[in-house]
């Protein structure tokens, strides 16, 4: 299991507001004039940053076990943020609602901000610009599995995957097995003891009526 996204994390990504910026060219046009005169050499086109390709697909290296732990480690650090972030945007959203009274959290996070000298709408666009942010960070912490459901990754980079996720339920069955295993001993190591006991119980009572008729 790679990661569960709750629903109020997705409604949370999907109020964040996504700012696309292009690039528009200026088209300079020249005139001639009048009076012969050599013509004036055209000025020279603004540098446009060439597009770069996409991200190229993961090799099978990439699908080792330890680097897709770290990769996860770090996909559960940018999650905690997102649930964070989430929480400060309902904070925020609580204390613009004058309408309903706020509770203890609002008002401590409201009291923070005041203490502070932080203005409502500064944080808000504070908030938003670490919420694109944190979206573009967990894009690109997804990007490098999207391969697994990609049609034109070959099958030798999809069986690597496979490899790994049958690698981790196997690992998980084993564990399991060890854990029942060690169960099972302890229990059956109880119940020599105890059968032991009854037996030191029975024998000492044997031994006191022996010793007792005699």
């Amino acid at each position: 299991m790679l990661f569960s996204a709750t629903p109020g994390l997705i409604d949370f990504f999907c109020s964040c507001r996504y700012y696309y910026y292009g690039q528009q060219l200026d088209h300079t046009q020249f005139s001639q004039t009048m009076n012969p005169a050599p013509a004036a050499a055209p000025s020279p086109q603004p540098w446009i940053q060439p597009m770069l390709p996409p991200n190229p697909p993961p090799s099978s290296a990439f699908w080792d076990t330890k680097t897709v732990q770290n990769l996860l480690r770090e996909l559960q650090d940018t999650l905690t943020l997102a649930k964070a972030m989430r929480r400060e945007v309902e904070l925020l959203m609580a204390i613009k609602d004058t309408e309903e009274p706020l509770d203890s959290n609002s008002r401590a996070f409201s009291k923070y901000l005041e203490d502070r000298g932080i203005d409502l709408k500064t944080q808000e666009s504070v908030s938003l610009e670490a919420a694109n942010s944190l979206m573009s960070r967990l894009r690109a912490q997804l990007e490098p599995f999207m391969s697994i459901v990609d049609e034109t990754i070959p099958w030798e980079e999809k069986s690597a995957a496979v490899w790994l996720a049958d690698k981790v339920l196997k690992s998980k069955r084993n564990k399991l097995w060890r854990q029942r295993r060690r169960r099972r001993i302890v229990e059956m190591k109880t119940k020599v003891v105890v059968s032991f006991l009854f037996f030191f119980f029975w024998v000492s009572i044997a031994l006191g009526l022996q010793f007792g008729f005699a």
